[in-house]
């Protein structure tokens, strides 16, 4: 019998999946993802040149992204909480007022104070016209107050914030399209941000590495996985295991919501999304059958098994949908 090699370090490990012939598939994990902006459009256009379009998120609407320009600017630059950035929503503009607190001598009457009371007093106006594609905020300070730098650069900040937002994938937006990715292309997540991408979507890989290291700092590690016995099989049993935890997580939200329609009657959308799910899975797993091997079968009888079980309790027959 012969011993095998240790592995000692990442580099053996490495060397020692690729060892062999063709690779059945990589390893592909990413780090550094921190800090990313990257244009929208050119992110847009990259992913949907690479078949991965429906990764990539709808553009977010101006009123979100001036909602989370101002919660942004207050934070950033306001911790002791002298400003304040309030909804004042009219009709077809959203618009944000900015309150800033000051030292009040004066009373609603215009009585003299004994003391002065603390207020927050709006100054200025933040706003987008809804009708507009892509509108840019307007901003209208009130014309009997002082000059403050501090709230000025508050709204100036709310502003860039927004033009940002709107115009750039950012660290959270990117972090989504990359794992959507790697589900369009295939992959089996094997541990939280580690997957088993198969052979036939490397070269969308080593694109989609090319492309996100070129604009960000982000860096895509993919390791070859060479069609050994022993790795086949590892691949063979880890494939398995993922689609297994698949189908237990499809079949526990079934029965969560099969247990509810006590409460409420489910509509016939809801109930056939959820058996067009189990059929999906099974088109996944044909996808992987060269990799499963005789696990393919075993598999296609326990979802077979969950999505019939499903239609019983839901619906009390075998029927493949439900009329609409």
């Amino acid at each position: 019998m012969t011993t095998p090699t240790p592995v000692r370090s990442l580099t053996d490990l490495k060397h020692h999946l690729a060892g062999g012939t063709a690779p059945i598939g990589a390893l592909v994990y990413w780090r550094g993802i921190h800090d990313v902006r990257i244009a929208r459009a050119a992110f847009r256009a990259a992913f949907d040149a690479m078949g991965l379009g429906k990764a990539v998120g709808r553009d977010p609407k101006p009123e979100a992204c001036l909602n989370m320009a101002a919660g942004v600017a207050v934070r950033r630059r306001d911790r002791k909480s002298t400003a304040k950035v309030q909804l004042k929503t009219k009709d077809t503009h959203a618009v944000y007022a900015v309150l800033m607190r000051r030292d009040v001598t004066t009373g609603a009457l215009g009585e003299t104070l004994q003391e002065p009371r603390i207020r927050y007093i709006e100054e200025a106006r933040v706003g987008i016209d809804r009708k507009q594609s892509n509108p840019t905020p307007q901003v209208v300070t009130a014309s009997n107050v002082a000059q403050d730098d501090g709230r000025d650069e508050l709204i100036a900040d709310m502003v860039r914030e927004y033009h940002d937002v709107m115009g750039c994938i950012r660290t959270q937006e990117a972090s989504e399209a990359l794992m959507l990715a790697m589900s369009l292309l295939g992959g089996l997540s094997l541990r939280p941000g580690v997957y088993f991408v198969p052979a036939r979507s490397m070269a969308t890989v080593v694109e989609l590495k090319a492309f996100m290291e070129s604009q960000s700092s982000v860096e895509i590690v993919a390791w070859d996985i060479a069609a050994t016995d022993a790795n086949a099989g590892e691949a063979r049993r880890d494939a398995r295991a993922a689609f297994l935890d698949r189908v237990k997580l499809l079949a526990d939200e079934c029965r969560t919501f099969t247990a509810g329609l006590g409460k409420e009657e489910a509509s016939a959308k809801s109930i056939n999304a959820r058996i067009k799910r189990y059929h999906d899975l099974e088109g996944q797993t044909q996808l992987y059958a060269d990799i499963l091997g005789d696990y393919a079968t075993e598999l296609h009888s326990v979802i077979t098994a969950a999505r019939d079980t499903f239609k019983r309790d839901v619906l009390g027959f075998d029927d493949e949908a439900v009329a609409a």
